[in-house]
């Protein structure tokens, strides 16, 4: 009897011990695929939004149809700043010329190369030989011309055949990858799979493939995390059990949960986990310098598109907002558009040389700016040697004013112009529009600019370096108010 009870006692402490160890595990395993799936994703965030700058600059490449603009060494740079890139495809269409791009990065050729040519392309090279051949005759063609025209030929077999030759040595197979999800983790070939489509507006998209080992250690760890909770869950029973494994998740989702939110308006100091001694808080802290290398090239991209590189002034895109402002201002006021341009600019350039273009344009620049601020508006660049005012006006008679104000100034600094008329310098003509404020928002902005641009128009065509004051334009009380400046 006594052997039968201990041998009942045994069963029913082994049957229980091995439902409990059931429970334990499913939990662990439950927990350790949670944090799994938090880690793949915290990575693929991440990764998607290191690779924002990469992007721009190949799909600004891809929108101009230059497979040269792909190998630049700012996409290369780029490309070095991505820590475990191993691969890259891209493919996509011209939004210039239509014709389609497609190029390839490997680790292990250094480079980008192009992928694809059209099938005719071998047999259009040798009939381009073959024609040049025909007209080899020294007496009648230019030999070191045919010359060139020979060696740039040879050039594009040669590159048709290196890359071929590249394409069948380092060209990935994705078919593997490729499937409903755009992102993907294989672990059992130790890789990271991405793709993301170019930016708005053109056609195509990047396909990247990222080395994953860092990952599989962490993967690793995770592993050892839940055979040590499955054994101290054993011992201490689940209520501890549970407690533990939420302690190990839970700080992986606060970072993912950041890290969905729209983290670029949030300080870099409210990453969570950043005092943590362990993987999770290196990986805070890994998303926390990126983050702000994210901000500072999203407020730089900011920048760029709302202000012209050359002159400082502002560009297209920021006009709606200050119509806005100058509504919110002067909400009684009339809104002047003095649209100017530079008399004979491009002979100028032809004269005197593009720099000495590109300084005459920023000086001139730089007097509508100061005039802008002293007078309460803006100074834009809207293209080429194209300069425009918006100001808040009493009526258009004060537009003229200024206007002639502008061309006196312009004519003081006494640019030389051998080609500019009469006066021997370099001269603007003007054309000025105002509408009253209340009427004026971002979406009519245009017909504004377009009756400025008409009186310009009229101004260029009775003699330039004057004053013309649009037709149609509304007229306002004058207050005898002066503008100089």
């Amino acid at each position: 009897m006594t052997a039968l009870r201990q041998s009942i006692r045994t069963k029913i402490f082994v049957s229980h011990f091995i439902l409990l160890a059931a429970v334990i595990g499913a939990l662990s395993f439950y927990n350790y695929r949670q944090a799994l799936d938090t880690l793949v994703e915290t990575t693929i965030v991440t990764r998607k939004a290191s690779l924002g700058a990469l992007l721009y600059e190949i799909s600004d490449a891809v929108a101009g149809g230059n497979y040269a603009n792909l190998q630049s060494p700012r996409i290369s740079e780029e490309i070095n700043r991505q820590q475990g890139l191993l691969y890259l495809e891209v493919s996509g269409r011209s939004s210039q010329s239509g014709q389609p791009i497609e190029a390839i990065y490997n680790r292990l050729v250094g480079h980008m190369w192009r992928s694809e040519y059209p099938g005719d392309y071998q047999a259009s090279m040798d009939a381009r030989i073959s024609a040049l051949n025909e007209h080899s005759d020294p007496e009648r063609v230019d030999q070191g011309k045919l010359d060139f025209l020979m060696g740039r030929i040879e050039d594009a077999r040669e590159g048709f055949a290196r890359n071929q030759k590249l394409n069948q040595s380092f060209r990935q197979d994705l078919s593997v990858f490729r499937g409903a999800q755009e992102s993907r983790m294989d672990f059992d070939r130790q890789l990271l799979y991405l793709d993301l489509p170019l930016s708005t507006g053109v056609r195509g998209h990047v396909e990247i493939l990222f080395d994953t080992q860092a990952i599989a250690a962490i993967k690793g760890q995770f592993v050892g995390n839940a055979l040590r909770e499955m054994l101290i869950g054993c011992l201490l029973a689940l209520p501890v059990l549970w407690l533990l494994s939420s302690h190990i998740a839970s700080p992986l989702n606060k970072l993912t949960s950041f890290m969905r939110q729209r983290h670029h308006l949030q300080p870099t100091a409210q990453v969570p986990c950043l005092r943590r001694r362990d993987e999770i808080g290196e990986l805070a802290m890994s998303f926390s310098i990126l983050l702000d290398d994210l901000m500072d090239k999203n407020r730089e991209l900011e920048n760029l598109s709302r202000f012209d590189p050359l002159t400082g002034l502002l560009n297209r895109r920021g006009l709606a907002e200050r119509i806005t402002e100058l509504k919110d201002t002067h909400p009684k006021m009339l809104i002047g558009c003095l649209y100017m341009d530079i008399d004979h600019f491009k002979k100028y350039n032809d004269s005197y040389g593009h720099n000495a273009g590109d300084q005459a344009l920023k000086t001139l620049a730089e007097v509508c700016r100061i005039s802008a601020e002293k007078l309460g508006g803006f100074g834009f660049r809207l293209g080429g040697e194209e300069l425009m005012l918006l100001l808040p006006l009493l009526n258009i008679e004060d537009g003229r004013s200024i206007g002639e104000s502008l061309l006196e100034r312009v004519r003081g600094l006494a640019i030389k112009h051998r080609q500019g008329g009469d006066s021997g310098l370099l001269t603007l003509s003007i054309g000025v529009a105002v509408w009253q404020a209340e009427r004026l928002h971002g979406d009519n902005a245009e017909m504004l600019i377009a009756e400025a641009d008409n009186a310009l128009y009229r101004a260029k065509h009775q003699g330039r370096n004057r004053v013309e004051l649009a037709a149609t334009s509304h007229q306002g009380a004058s207050f005898g108010i002066s503008w100089e400046i």
